[in-house]
């Protein structure tokens, strides 16, 4: 799903962890829906919701580990740590939810052992870093005319 005008929910960009990154990146984005509320009988309510969410996706660290065989040929995960990181436990992600949400912090570091791409035969340590914020979903409530209700 493209991100900017969207005339569908998308997910909220999180950067894949087992990729080298040559740059830190950011992303910005405010969601908003608009929200009828027919629940009380003769009293609707018309309004919006909008939370905003940013990201930022550091340039990746590496360590040298020296050589190893077999040398892997895809990423192998070693570890992460951070926002809701424990054993057996996917850590934090961006909420995707079209009910309101609470402010949350999100930093992630997740390592993968890779083989060196200007340096064959050698492993590196990689290190990719996500940290974003999710702010509190707020509400912006608009009057009916009681007129043309």
């Amino acid at each position: 799903c493209p991100h900017g005008k969207a005339d569908k929910d998308c997910d909220l960009p999180w950067a894949a962890f087992d990729e080298p990154r040559v740059a830190t990146s950011t992303v910005e984005l405010t969601r908003r829906f608009l929200v009828y509320d027919n629940r009380n009988a003769g009293k609707p309510r018309i309004f919006m919701e909008t939370n905003k969410y940013s990201a930022v996706f550091h340039e990746s660290s590496f360590k040298l580990l020296g050589t190893g065989i077999p040398v892997p040929k895809s990423a192998i995960f070693a570890g992460s740590t951070g926002t809701d990181c424990a054993p057996n436990v996917q850590c934090a992600v961006p909420p995707l939810s079209v009910k309101p949400v609470l402010k949350k912090e999100l930093d992630v570091t997740s390592r993968f052992v890779i083989e060196s791409p200007s340096d064959p035969g050698h492993l590196l340590l990689m290190s990719n870093r996500n940290t974003g914020t999710v702010q509190n979903t707020y509400e912006v409530e608009f009057a009916l005319d009681p007129k043309k209700a």
